[in-house]
């Protein structure tokens, strides 16, 4: 699971009339700190939704507060560019305003943008898979951390590179420390992430009991909170420890309630997985010699073929 570096307290996705009461402000700003604030603040806010449109503002934010040596102005268009280039997959543009955020903010002293500076750099070189380059930034995120906020998600991002290098006691010690942080936060979705985790590093262990007691946590809290996508993940980890602990009709059924989950939330990479699962699960009950998975017939091309099979022969 990729964190994103996150945005500053308190600025959270904004619906269309916030985005068309910027525009409207813009519209009229004279050209001064006050419009690089907005230009930034509209970067922001079309992040997820129109990354073009997003990304010119923060340039013309960045290119007014340089003329306008407005430092902090220019610190935040760097920051909001590097997170709104990192949703678009420009990852050299990404490193380039991260590298030139975390220079500014070691200038200004401004160690909760250096954190996310960090975090934000981490995060690439975790999606190029360059997880000894990315410990240390992760480990820097932490330090800087300046709220429990940003504290919880520096530690859960290690934790979460932590199992991928399989250093499982250190770990589960920083997804700990998420988790109880996002538990006085009250921030659910953040807690079963973490909770899913805890279950990913016991099953890398071999540690099924364990592994299935975090995820039916998680299963709960998602669960309540109609979270599709996430249900779907719950279902197909608890269907592979099923598996895997000698149950396969249960492995199977709940494997496939995962796949309906996924199917519903429209999540491919899910699909996919999932009916690889179910595959080797209904191998397991069944003793068939020959499995074909024709339900992925409807996978898109984004996935890999439209024709989509699977074959298992033992």
């Amino acid at each position: 699971m990729l964190l994103s570096s996150g945005p500053l307290a308190g600025r959270a996705q904004s619906d269309q009339r916030s985005i068309d009461s910027l525009q409207q402000r813009l519209a009229t700003a004279a050209p001064d700190t006050n419009r690089v604030q907005l230009l930034d603040e509209l970067c922001w806010q079309l992040n997820k939704t129109d990354l073009a449109r997003g990304r010119r503002y923060g340039e013309q934010g960045l290119r007014l507060a340089r003329r306008l040596q407005d430092r902090r102005g220019e610190l935040r268009c760097l920051n909001d560019l590097g997170t709104c280039c990192f949703y678009a997959g420009d990852y050299p543009a990404v490193t380039r305003y991260y590298l030139a955020a975390r220079r500014l903010a070691r200038q200004l002293g401004h160690r909760r943008i250096e954190s996310f500076a960090y975090n934000g750099l981490a995060n690439i070189q975790s999606q190029r898979q360059e997880l000894a380059a990315a410990q240390p930034n992760y480990e820097a995120a932490l330090q800087r951390a300046a709220t429990p906020a940003e504290e919880a998600l520096s530690a859960s991002n290690l934790g979460n590179l932590l199992i991928q290098r399989r250093q499982f006691a250190a770990a589960e010690r920083y997804t700990r420390q998420a988790l109880a942080l996002y538990r006085q936060l009250g921030q659910q979705p953040s807690e079963s992430r973490c909770l899913s985790n805890l279950g990913l590093s016991s099953c890398e262990q071999g540690r099924w009991g364990a592994a299935q007691l975090y995820l039916e946590q998680a299963l709960r809290i998602d669960r309540a909170l109609s979270s599709t996508c996430d249900v779907a993940r719950d279902l197909n980890q608890l269907g592979d420890i099923l598996s895997h602990t000698g149950q396969p009709e249960a492995a199977l059924d709940t494997l496939r309630r995962g796949l309906r989950y996924a199917r519903r939330c429209g999540d491919l990479p899910q699909v996919v997985d999932g009916n690889i699962v179910v595959g080797t699960a209904w191998v397991s009950a069944d003793n068939t010699v020959k499995v074909r998975l024709a339900n992925m017939r409807s996978i898109s091309p984004t996935v890999g073929t439209g024709s989509y099979c699977i074959t298992v022969v033992q």
